[in-house]
């Protein structure tokens, strides 16, 4: 379950990304690999040039040094 602040942040994220817009578009929870992926990122975004980025959410000092994986897959990574 996604905390309040969890929440905040994502839509924070999509607004300030771009892509409630044209020619950006977001998505959350996206998994990436073979198959059903074997890593995956809170958010990602795709610009009609082709440029991936993608964010990976951390509201708290624990989440943060959690051993989930942090994802570099992207051509940025946040």
């Amino acid at each position: 379950m996604k905390t309040e602040k969890t929440i905040e942040c994502e839509k924070a994220i999509y607004y300030a990304s771009g892509a409630n817009g044209l020619g950006i578009y977001g998505c959350f929870e996206v998994s990436l690999g073979a198959g059903y992926g074997n890593e995956r990122v809170d958010y990602m975004t795709m610009d009609s040039e082709g440029i991936f980025r993608c964010f990976e959410i951390k509201v708290s000092k624990a989440d943060f040094k959690s051993k989930a994986i942090k994802s570099f897959l992207g051509h940025y990574n946040y």
